[in-house]
């Protein structure tokens, strides 16, 4: 399981940098689009709770295969409850750059989310 998991952090690591560098670039380049300035946060924010559920994950696989779904279910629901929590906290507390940052979240969920199913469904079928 460390190895996976090492593995595992050495490549959401480098999807991270090259997330950063990107916004950078988007930001520096073209000063007129509007990119959150919580952008970093956002991408470290995400960085960590992947690993965080992914870790949570590998260990329910390696231990009892028959609750994985039952953990990845649970982790679903409490990730999206959370992610509403911070999305609409920050719509009350930031109006005036609301819709960047719900665009970018929104992005950025995707991304981690799809990598961390494509890893886990990868592990999965070495599992089987």
């Amino acid at each position: 399981m460390q190895k996976k998991f090492l593995n595992f952090l050495k490549k959401i690591s480098v999807l991270s940098i090259i997330i950063g560098l990107i916004s950078f670039i988007i930001t520096y380049l073209f000063p007129k689009v509007s990119v959150t300035p919580d952008l970093p946060y956002i991408v470290l924010f995400f960085f960590v709770i992947t690993i965080i559920i992914f870790y949570i994950l590998l260990s329910s696989l390696e231990k009892k295969s028959k609750k994985f779904i039952s953990y990845f279910m649970a982790s679903t629901v409490i990730k999206l409850l959370l992610y509403i929590g911070i999305i609409a906290s920050y719509i009350f507390t930031h109006k005036e750059d609301a819709i960047s940052f719900v665009i970018v979240f929104l992005i950025l969920y995707i991304i981690y989310t799809g990598f961390e199913v494509i890893y886990i469904s990868k592990y999965l079928k070495h599992k089987s």
